[in-house]
This record gives structure tokens, sequence and C-alpha cells, in this order.
């Protein structure tokens, strides 16, 4: 079993809930699809374990951001906000392993397939944009020369694929495994670790299934009060709170 985790967003509680209940789970491998930090208060703790267990990550827009003098300015306020914190808050050692993350990683399942992993989507790395809907998704397909692509960036899980009849958004439901066949592209959104925008507060991640190229959306419940309350004491915005209890 392989586990795909994006945008955890400095959330030190769900991270451990999800090495947690990882165990238990047969995943022998982890790969992260960026914005390990932003919005959350914890980015160095986060970015100390990832380090520590070796997980591949990927960078994220946050990730970027947060560790570079870039301008800020097509952030909104709370992300810009939380992005200044990062900025003013974050050990060097770490900032200097944000600037390293690549923009994309292969997963090597086998001789014949190959998982291609980044943040926001397969065609323009660098450039950010949101794949919300079958449109956007049909579009980023029909480019990309990978068939099975992995992504985050939305907070809000999703599966599209694309084939001879055009490309159809399946629904992930909880817990349901869904064949990846081999006729067709596939566009993974693994959802949100730290932030999860689906009305849903419990954070989402996908478990790949070598044996039967398989995926399967897994939620987890975590403490996320105490993440409100860390982001309260330590001066990050109201709105970034209100996001984990809402799931917004």
């Amino acid at each position: 079993m392989i586990a795909f985790i994006s945008d955890l967003h400095a959330n030190l509680e769900s991270l451990k809930a999800f090495l947690d209940r990882s165990k238990s789970q047969g995943v022998s491998r982890i790969y992260c699809l960026g914005d390990v930090v932003g919005y959350g208060p914890d980015p160095d703790k986060c970015i100390q374990i990832l380090r520590k267990l070796n997980i591949p990550v990927v960078r994220g827009n946050h990730d970027h951001y947060a560790s570079s003098e870039e301008s800020l300015g097509a952030f909104n306020l709370e992300a810009l906000n939380s992005l200044i914190w990062t900025r003013n808050n974050i050990k060097k050692i770490n900032k200097k392993w944000l600037q390293s993350l690549p923009y994309s990683l292969v997963c090597n399942i086998d001789d014949f397939i190959q998982l291609f992993l980044s943040h926001s989507n397969v065609n323009e790395l660098s450039g950010w944009p949101y794949i919300n809907d079958v449109d956007a998704a049909e579009q980023e397909l029909r480019k990309c020369p990978t068939q099975f692509n992995f992504i985050g960036h939305t907070h809000k899980p999703a599966i599209y694929s694309l084939n001879a009849n055009g490309c159809v958004l399946h629904e992930l439901i909880e817990d349901q495994e869904i064949l990846l066949d081999m006729n067709s592209k596939w566009l993974v959104n693994v959802g949100s670790l730290g932030q999860p925008r689906d009305r849903k507060t419990s954070a989402s991640y996908v478990v790949y299934d070598e044996t039967n190229h398989s995926i399967t959306l897994k939620r987890i419940n975590y403490n996320y009060r105490k993440t409100v309350l860390k982001i309260s004491k330590k001066g990050l915005p109201e709105k970034n709170g209100i996001r984990l209890t809402a799931g917004i």
C-alpha cells in the first residue's frame, strides 16, 4: 500500500493521526504532494517529521512562497498573513529544505506503471492552477503525457478519468475502492490532510494498492480543536481556525 497526502499546512495533529492510522493499514510508502506549510501553527515540527521519515515531498505554492521573498500579491488576506507569519517563524534550515523541493516526482510501481506526482496540475507545474471541475480536468488530461496523475491543491478529493468517450468525474466515497483501468488517463486529487474544504472536519488522503491498481479515499478524525487553539495563541488569522471547524 502507498499513501498519498497533500496540503498538510503545518497541522501537526492531523499528521500524527495519519501516521498512527497508516501503520495499521499496511502502508509501506508515503508521498506528500505539497503545501507542507502555510495557514497552520507547526511548520517546523511537521517538516522535521517528514524529513525524519524520509517521506518524498513535492513543492506546493505555499512551500514556494514561504521559503522565498517573492511577492505575495496573488494570495488572499488570510493566506498572505499566514505566509508572512511562516516566513518569520520557520527555521532557516527548514526554509532551505522547502527551497530544495522538486515540482514533481515519479512513483514507480513496476516496469510498466508509473504514477506522476505534483501539487496542482501536470502541465504547468509552477503556475498553481486549480482543477475544480470536469472541463478543467479534461483540458489537463488531454495535454499531459502521463497516464496516472496524483495532485492536491484544491483541498477537495476528486478523481477524473479520460478515454475515447470523454472525461468523467467519479464519485469518491470513503473506503470504496476504485480500479484504475489501463485504457484511460487518470487525475486523482487526494484532498487535504491539514485543511479539508469539502465541508468535513476529517482529514483526507488516498491509498493506492499495487496488487490490483486501485485507489481508496480514506478519512481520519483528529483533534482539530487543539490545532484551532494553537492558531489563535500564535497570532495566525482567525479564519484559519474557522476553516478547520467548518471544513471550508
